[in-house]
């Protein structure tokens, strides 16, 4: 609920700047990954429980004989340690994790700019 209820507030100020276009000269865009914090976002993980069960099963009963290396919680632990060995020096520069959308737009501005060089 403390990150659903703010989304609402984002969504509220991205559809008030599209409806009235001359609040889009007074008010700011949204900008970073703010921008994509909208309750669709939070649509899917509301009622969806994720399981791999039917994939589980033998092929003779309607599966695929599916058999995990890794648990979720032993993947996430593999996934901390990985960081920690990229990341021994605290006092140093951290790399900094972008979303997938946020990489796009970076792609997306990227590839702008070379077609604007090219031309």
């Amino acid at each position: 609920m403390l990150v659903l209820l703010p989304s609402y507030l984002v969504e509220w100020y991205s559809v008030l700047l599209v409806k009235y276009p001359l609040l889009g000269k007074i008010l700011p865009p949204l900008s970073g990954d703010v921008r994509h914090l909208k309750p669709a976002l939070f649509s899917i993980t509301t009622h969806l429980f994720a399981t791999n069960e039917p994939a589980n099963r033998p092929v003779e009963e309607g599966g695929i004989g599916y058999k995990g290396i890794l648990t979720s919680l032993e993947g996430m632990t593999q996934e901390v340690l990985e960081w920690n060995r990229e990341h021994p020096d605290v006092t140093a520069p951290r790399k900094i994790y972008q979303s997938s959308l946020s990489l796009a737009d970076e792609i997306r501005k990227l590839g702008a700019v070379t077609s604007t060089v090219g031309a």
